[in-house]
């Protein structure tokens, strides 16, 4: 249930047409465009649709942090984070992902062998075409 995209420039402008209300932290990392090799893209988490399997972490708009790393490894762009999370989900029994809020760090733990049920109903419940795993 969580929903990912890229810091663009179209993302911000359709997520908050009015400048004046778009997140500082984004912002700020758009206009540094700090991108680097090793971070090609800025991946933000814009929403967490409810779940059982992310209960206690939100739902809805949750302040878009910027994703940091995946079991332990940094995330480089959006196809990067999908191969860490496939990869997570089937070597560790639980995914940890690291993100960076504007009010510091946050940690979301979810238990792998829980994930492929849940993208199910997930999926169902909002009537998704598809979930991208």
């Amino acid at each position: 249930g969580l929903v990912f995209v890229p810091l663009t420039a179209d993302f911000l402008e359709q997520a908050w047409p009015n400048a004046n209300e778009r997140p500082p932290h984004l912002m700020d990392l758009f206009y540094r465009a700090a991108v680097s090799p090793e971070q090609r893209q800025a991946v933000v988490l814009l929403s967490i649709l409810q779940d059982d399997i992310n209960a206690g972490h939100g739902s809805g708009y949750v302040g878009a942090p910027l994703v940091e790393s995946v079991a332990g490894k940094s995330v480089a762009d959006m196809t990067d984070l999908a191969t860490c999370l496939r990869q997570a989900v089937q070597e560790d029994d639980f995914v940890q992902i690291d993100y960076k809020m504007a009010v510091g760090p946050y940690t979301m733990v979810i238990k792998s062998s829980e994930v492929a049920e849940a993208d199910l109903r997930i999926q169902q419940l909002y009537q998704l075409p598809e979930i991208g795993r």
